[in-house]
Formats: structure tokens, C-alpha cells, sequence
């Protein structure tokens, strides 16, 4: 029987536009219920990168770049790209002619 006036409780509040979503109906469900609103879930907890033993080797101005490049690097080419063909235009629509209002 309680559970019969809820819904027509619910109904009716529907009926006179107080009501219109989905949202609503559940919220004012668990109002008339006595039901509590459910908690929002507790964000996932991060977990932080172990730190490593060894520190990162520290960098020396140019000298650390010269000694990872190979001794006879060559330039690279350069690479031609190939022309992209185009989209052709589709024409629009033509409108109709505006009806004149003559009487």
C-alpha cells in the first residue's frame, strides 16, 4: 500500500509538470521513500612512479650531444611529397524563386 501511494504520488507530479526527467523521478522517488541518496564513487587512488636507484646521468652542455651522434652522420635527404589531388566543389543547390506577394 505505501508502495501504491509512491507511485501515484510520483504520477501525479508528472501529470501537473512538476517532474521531467529521468533524474528527477528517481531523486523525488527516493525523497518520498525514505531512501538515501546513494554517495558518488571515491576517485581511483594514483599511484606514484617507485623511484629509481639510480639518478639520471647529468647532461654537460654540447659535449653530451656530440658523444650520441655517430662520428660520419649524413644529412638526411629530402623527401618530395606527392601532390594531393584536390576535392572537387560540389555545386550548391539552387533555391526556388521567392514568390512575389502581389494580391
Amino acid at each position: 500500500p505505501k508502495f501504491e501511494k509512491i507511485v501515484q504520488q510520483l504520477f501525479f507530479a508528472q501529470l501537473d509538470g512538476r517532474i521531467k526527467s529521468h533524474p528527477q523521478i528517481m531523486k523525488e522517488f527516493r525523497r518520498l521513500a525514505g531512501i538515501p541518496e546513494p554517495k558518488p564513487p571515491k576517485p581511483a587512488p594514483v599511484k606514484a612512479k617507485p623511484k629509481s636507484a639510480k639518478p639520471a646521468p647529468a647532461k654537460v652542455g654540447k659535449e653530451s650531444k656530440a658523444a650520441k651522434r655517430p662520428a660520419e652522420a649524413k644529412p638526411a635527404k629530402a623527401v618530395r611529397k606527392k601532390p594531393v589531388a584536390k576535392k572537387k566543389k560540389t555545386p550548391k543547390r539552387a533555391r526556388p524563386a521567392k514568390k512575389s506577394r502581389r494580391r
